[in-house]
């Protein structure tokens, strides 16, 4: 005849509690067969810790029910394997939950269910030793709680557990203090420290004999809510912290997860490195970045797949690859993003550099082509006049045949001088400081040979730019009309200000100035061709001098264009902004 158990309240209360903690675990059995490995992990931790709980309640409610000592005593021993089990459960969820992977080494799982195995081996041969119990007893009249009097490795695997759930409890306030202002993981941490502080405080009580009953298993039925709360609201097993993992903080680029709302919800120590910032995590891209970056544009668009950005920080600009890779629930609905930063600003600036001396070094292989151009062409023809020249000087010394022989000397002379002049424009760096435009043409003015010409200077405007390469470029444009121009032209300088510019299409200019004359003007379909090196339009023109204004006025960033003077002559255009 099999045994009577009494059935009471108390008992019912903890066999509903098994039945939801038993719902619970197939709940999370179920959703870990369509999750990632790190999170089915996780929720096979969760499932062991409910079930372990669901058997601790249906076997304390027997042992309460018990009619005698020795199903008392079967049941109790039955019942030790949810505190002995659940501890070392809880701290490995713990852990996994943190991404603290040192917890899963063989040695150390070892060590954590060692007071389990040792224990529960100490419970099912107590009879021999009486360590674990002294011995257990069903008061007569009615009593609804059996007395069970501890033996002396009672506190020692009581506080061996009880310090178990103190490292899952500190491993979990880390967390929560470290993702205060994210709350899809405030929530999550909230629910899992009051689901592990609830039944820990009931246990406490018993163990200390505040209590009769130990109240933990029915304290479980607050963790089982919590729990569900956790899962179902909080997504517990949908969004895991990942950037505690080993992989995640090692990684050498910076790592940020972000939630659908565009909250920062985890980041490694890489990620805060390059952008200076310990807090990163509740905070939103737009804080991170610039408020006028238009990186903070393209990253909130960017919902998978690479880009590189460039983020301006005190002055200093760097550039960073971003690859973005969706972050799915089980359902396969979005739920945030990771995304991966490499830091390659010292890569683009090197780039830009070989751009630029491969720059350098095609201008400076232009120059040597020119020249050879000069030497092989443009000197050539004067040096074939001057020797023709002198061959008759030998036969006929005429003082004309000389003449013709200095003219031709002096055009070499020329052309050499403004070679050099045209290579010191390209090689030598601008020296900018304030200038007075009106003093600059005055004393450009004074060093060209100007006969019966008039200058007229309508402008008190001040440049930026270097004073001798500024003199020389209206020395070279005075020279231009002067050579092309009656000896009575007219030369204007004035400002641009209000005015459209030949070259700028219309736009209003926002500054610069003009040199214009009442010559004869240059032609439009030679206006593309005057600033190009040798072009000219009279025989004994050198072709350098607007090629050398042009190549001044883009050494100090600015542009130049050529048009129809107002009174119908040429009219040169610099701006200047």
């Amino acid at each position: 005849m099999l045994p009577r158990f009494t059935t009471t309240p108390y008992t019912l209360l903890l066999v509903a509690t098994a039945t939801g903690m038993t719902v619970l675990t197939l709940g999370v059995l179920r959703s870990s067969s369509r999750l990632r490995s790190r999170s089915r992990r996780s929720a096979l931790l969760l499932a062991g810790m409910l079930a372990v709980t669901a058997v601790w309640c249906v076997s304390y409610a027997l042992q309460l029910s018990s009619p005698d000592a020795a199903a008392a005593g079967f049941w109790n021993d039955v019942r030790l394997l949810g505190p002995t089990l659940v501890s070392p459960l809880v701290v490995l969820f713990a852990a996994e939950y943190t991404g603290r992977e040192a917890w899963f080494r063989g040695h150390r799982i070892v060590a954590v269910f060692s007071m389990t195995a040792v224990t529960n081996v100490l419970a099912w041969t107590n009879a021999a030793h009486g360590l674990v119990r002294r011995d257990i007893a069903v008061p007569p009249g009615g009593d609804l709680f059996t007395e069970v009097a501890p033996g002396p490795w009672a506190p020692v695997y009581a506080t061996f557990n009880y310090l178990l759930m103190a490292a899952a409890v500190y491993m979990l306030v880390v967390a929560l203090r470290e993702r205060a202002r994210s709350r899809l993981y405030r929530g999550q941490v909230g629910t899992l420290l009051v689901a592990l502080l609830v039944p820990t405080a009931a246990n406490l009580l018993y163990f200390l004999g505040v209590t009769r009953v130990d109240g933990t298993p029915v304290a479980f039925a607050v963790a089982g809510v919590t729990f569900a709360v956790s899962l179902y609201r909080y997504r517990l097993l949908d969004i895991v912290p990942i950037a505690r993992s080993t992989v995640f903080e090692n990684v050498e680029l910076g790592a940020l997860v972000v939630d659908a709302g565009g909250t920062v919800v985890d980041a490694n120590e890489y990620a805060r490195r390059l952008v200076d910032q310990e807090a990163l995590v509740g905070t939103t891209l737009p804080e991170l970045l610039p408020a006028d970056s238009a990186a903070v544009d393209r990253l909130a668009d960017l919902q998978k797949g690479s880009d590189r950005i460039e983020i301006e920080t005190d002055g200093r600009s760097c550039w960073f690859d971003v690859d973005v890779t969706p972050i799915q629930d089980a359902t396969g609905r979005r739920v945030g993003r990771v995304l991966m930063f490499n830091d390659v600003t010292e890569s683009v600036r090197r780039q830009r550099e070989l751009r630029e001396r491969t720059e350098r070094l095609e201008q400076k292989n232009e120059r040597l082509d020119q020249f050879a151009s000069i030497v092989s062409h443009d000197l050539r023809n004067p040096l074939t006049v001057a020797q023709g020249h002198l061959d008759l000087a030998y036969e006929d010394p005429d003082p004309e045949t000389l003449s013709e022989i200095e003219v031709s000397l002096d055009r070499m002379e020329e052309m050499v001088d403004e070679v050099l002049a045209l290579a010191r424009q390209s090689r030598d760096p601008v020296d900018p400081q304030q200038v007075d435009l009106a003093a600059v043409a005055a004393e450009a003015w004074d060093h060209v040979d100007t006969g019966e010409a008039t200058l007229h200077v309508d402008t008190t405007r001040a440049v930026t730019g270097d004073p001798t390469r500024l003199v020389q470029a209206f020395e070279n444009l005075f020279r231009n009309t002067l050579d092309h121009g009656p000896d009575d032209v007219t030369v204007r300088v004035g400002d641009l200000d209000g005015e459209t510019a030949s070259d700028s299409g219309g736009d209003d200019c926002s500054g610069g100035f003009f040199v214009e004359d009442d010559g004869p003007g240059i032609p439009a379909g030679a206006r593309e061709k005057v600033f190009d090196r040798g072009f000219t339009t009279t025989t004994d023109g050198t072709g350098f001098g607007l090629a050398i204004v042009r190549r001044t006025v883009e050494a100090h960033g600015w542009s130049i264009g050529v048009t129809e003077g107002t009174d119908g002559g040429a009219r040169f255009e610099i701006l200047t902004g």
